[in-house]
């Protein structure tokens, strides 16, 4: 038996007893370990094993590229290798570390380039923290795993399951309790949820005839669901998307074909919410009365944030009777897991807000924040990076690597007595050449980094705003016990005096809230977008701040009023109301104000129609920004958006189209008398 095979088998014989995982590194090239690879498929040989990047080994069950990670979720494996040798993506590498289980080993093989910047050498650093495995390695000098943990302080009592047994009564409640009442259920990684609702539904399916729907953004997701459900009731597998069990059925729907089919069902259940459109899931629960959804929030990434922040925020109104319940105990490897530990460090994701007591606005000092100092200093980074999570609901692994990577970003700290405050991202976009801009222009090419200058330059026709240099503002973050007390403002100000750029621009999701800081921040709207983000539930803003001259902005401001009034009809037409009026007060007015047609009064008292005077009453209010608070929500959809007559009856509880009308024409009396 070789040295390496002497370790390897130590080591899993540790890792299994303790139901730990540890990761080791493969220094110098796989060539070079082609040996060490071949004693891992012998060791390896009756388990699943999994592959993220590189060249597939033969006995990999499963084989991603490097940047295909989220498609092993759901799943589990005993040996994840990952090939970062050409390629490295931390969303990817986390969703695809969240399938080892307990007793598992992962291994990893470096980037082999040269380190260029301060992404590559945060993850240098990173890795070096785990196990490496040199040419001619002397094995005897190796630990069994990663040293994170003090042995003699590690709890290796089994894993509990009780909050897994917790979550399986409440689903059950579901459907034994009141309608309208959804339960949440949100869990780390590696803690069982899947399955858990996978187990209560074979309880259900057992006790009573029931039909149950499973949805989930793919079905290899919700795989573990199958399995337990069959193993709950003693089954094999029959039908991939289908369960039957005496008069009980479990089905595997996609979410967008539920909602069009209008399919019924005894319990909905929706797994990986947070990766399902937050417009979706709310049509979803207004149409099922009894239902479960879950989903994964490893620490701050992807949706998994906006969904806490934005959806279940929206759950609490419509449905305040909701429940929520979050298992933090895991049942993949020991709570105390060295690789999960290792992993919460290396991307920040333990990283926590430090209370702030006191705070004074006239010592707060903003100053540039070098990439270097951040990977010199980890508790600045932390600190920064705690900011930004905080303050955002769309952040990922992806985004610390990006910050520290990307020479083109710039960061800017705000200190209040050498406490950081709050900060703001910037990525530097434009300064464009004729060819480039033609070339957008035409939809041959959009070059990476450049989403304002290109959205401008191809949706609006200006080219001198991509031809301009201009500054992005990615993200801007104030700690949460020290907003609104003018750090933000003091921030923007501070970029309008220190940057070098024609304009300040920001892209964000459209809430009235936002939409009213920045125009407070003298911001405009240039551009909104057509579809909901699939994260915020949100429609796209850009909006502008010029700094230098800027001679194209009244154009541009004149192309978005043009265009707003269009797309309010179309595919906005489903826009909050507080956002259109937003939008409509800070769009470009009319050079002439139109005055309110008389035969709008003749409507508003019975008289004409309404198809005749509609275009009179979106031409005055238009024209007349200023008094768009007096519009009321009623007149906004049926005018500005073109809501059909049952869809306004629908929305705002009126019978039908003749007490609808009654209303708006009550509503526009009331208007043309101010």
């Amino acid at each position: 038996m070789s040295a390496f095979s002497q370790y390897l088998k130590t080591t899993l014989c540790y890792l299994r007893q303790k139901q730990f995982r540890s990761g080791v590194v493969f220094a110098g090239g796989q060539k070079l370990h082609q040996a060490h690879i071949d004693e891992l498929q012998s060791c390896f040989q009756n388990h699943v094993v999994f592959q993220l990047g590189g060249e597939r080994y033969n006995f990999c069950g499963t084989h991603v590229t490097a940047k295909q990670g989220k498609q092993l979720l759901g799943q589990e494996c005993q040996l994840l290798i990952c090939d970062f040798s050409a390629e490295f993506d931390a969303n990817s590498f986390s969703a695809a570390l969240g399938t080892l289980c307990g007793g598992g080993l992962l291994v990893i093989f470096p980037p082999v380039q040269a380190i260029t910047n301060c992404g590559e050498r945060w993850l240098s650093n990173c890795l070096e923290q785990l196990i490496w495995i040199e040419p001619n390695q002397d094995f005897s000098l190796l630990p069994t795993t990663v040293e994170t943990h003090s042995l003699t302080q590690i709890n290796t009592s089994p894993n509990s399951v009780e909050q897994q047994q917790q979550a399986i009564s409440l689903i059950e409640r579901v459907v034994d309790g009141h309608r309208k009442r959804p339960l949440v259920l949100t869990a780390d990684r590696g803690r069982g949820k899947t399955s858990a609702i996978g187990m209560a539904s074979a309880t259900l399916m057992k006790r009573r005839s029931i039909k149950i729907v499973v949805t989930a953004p793919s079905r290899q997701a919700v795989e573990p669901l199958f399995v337990h459900c069959c193993a709950g009731l003693s089954i094999e597998a029959g039908h991939r998307n289908r369960i039957e069990y005496t008069s009980s059925t479990l089905e595997f729907i996609a979410p967008d074909t539920l909602l069009e089919s209008k399919i019924e069902c005894d319990l909905l259940l929706v797994d990986e919410a947070s990766a399902i459109p937050i417009s979706m899931l709310q049509s979803l629960v207004e149409r099922y009365h009894r239902m479960v959804l879950s989903t994964t929030i490893h620490g701050y990434e992807g949706c998994g944030r906006g969904f806490s922040l934005k959806f279940c925020s929206w759950l609490k109104q419509v449905r305040p009777q909701s429940r929520f319940f979050h298992i933090d105990q895991p049942i993949r490897w020991h709570r105390n897991d060295p690789l999960e530990h290792w992993f919460y460090q290396s991307f920040l994701l333990d990283a926590e807000l430090p209370k702030i007591d006191a705070f004074d606005i006239k010592q707060l000092v903003a100053q540039p924040i070098a990439q270097q100092e951040l990977v010199e200093q980890p508790s600045l980074l932390k600190q920064l990076f705690a900011l930004l999570v905080h303050a955002h609901y769309q952040t990922t692994p992806n985004d610390l690597m990006l910050m520290l990577a990307d020479r083109s970003i710039s960061i800017v700290g705000a200190y209040s007595q050498q406490q950081l405050v709050g900060c703001a991202l910037l990525i530097e976009e434009g300064s464009l050449c004729l060819d480039d801009i033609q070339d957008i222009q035409q939809g041959k090419r959009r070059p990476k980094g450049q989403l304002v200058a290109s959205s401008l330059a191809s949706q609006l026709g200006l080219s001198e705003a991509a031809s301009s240099k201009s500054y992005r503002i990615m993200r801007i973050a104030v700690h949460p016990d020290w907003q609104k007390h003018g750090i933000g403002r003091y921030i923007l100000r501070y970029l309008e005096q220190h940057i070098d750029a024609d304009f300040l621009s920001t892209s964000f999701g459209a809430t009235q809230p936002l939409l009213l800081f920045w125009q407070h921040n003298g911001f405009v709207p240039l551009r909104i977008g057509s579809h909901r983000d699939q994260a915020s539930g949100c429609h796209s803003v850009i909006m502008i701040k010029p700094c230098n001259g800027c001679l194209w902005l009244q154009s541009g401001r004149k192309i978005f009023s043009q265009q707003l009034q269009y797309l309010l009809a179309n595919t906005l037409s489903k826009l909050e109301t507080d956002i259109v009026r937003s939008l409509v007060a800070m769009s470009y007015a009319s050079v002439e104000t139109a005055p309110l047609s008389k035969s709008v009064g003749f409507y508003s008292l019975g008289g004409a129609s309404f198809d005749s005077v509609a275009p009179f009453i979106a031409q005055w209010i238009f024209s007349n920004i200023e008094q768009i608070e007096s519009v009321s929500d009623l007149i906004i959809r049926k005018v500005i958006q073109q809501r059909s007559w049952d869809e306004c009856a629908a929305e705002f509880s009126y019978l039908g189209r003749k007490q609808t009308e009654s209303a708006l024409r009550q509503q526009l009396t009331k208007l043309s008398s101010n």
